[in-house]
């Protein structure tokens, strides 16, 4: 690691008014990030007309860079309330099993 810059003390970065401990603040390249970055886009044609653009546009910059799940935001809605929505679901298939059958449990004794 190379030591780029030094950064003065540095107040409210993390969203804290204080920083709570000693330890310094690290500042490193965003190239050095192993994570995903996404993306949003805001236009007044539909999202999937935009995805070779796009994918032209950052291949232009970088091409070793993937580019996946594209959604706009309706699936996006969907795709992140699914798992609960099945989850109730599943909840809604037990609880009507629990009614059927106290209910036929309930007529017969």
């Amino acid at each position: 690691m190379s030591i780029v810059v030094v950064v003065g003390r540095s107040e409210g970065n993390r969203g804290l008014p204080q920083n709570p401990t000693a330890d310094p603040d690290i500042y490193l390249p965003f190239a050095d990030r192993n994570a995903q970055v996404g993306l949003a886009l805001r236009a007044s044609v539909p999202p999937a007309s935009l995805i070779a653009t796009v994918r032209a546009a950052v291949r232009a910059v970088d091409p070793s860079i993937p580019l996946y799940g594209h959604r706009d935001d309706g699936q996006l809605g969907e795709h992140q309330t699914s798992q609960s929505r099945f989850t109730m679901w599943l909840m809604g298939v037990f609880a009507a099993v629990a009614l059927s059958t106290w209910r036929s449990s309930a007529s017969t004794g």
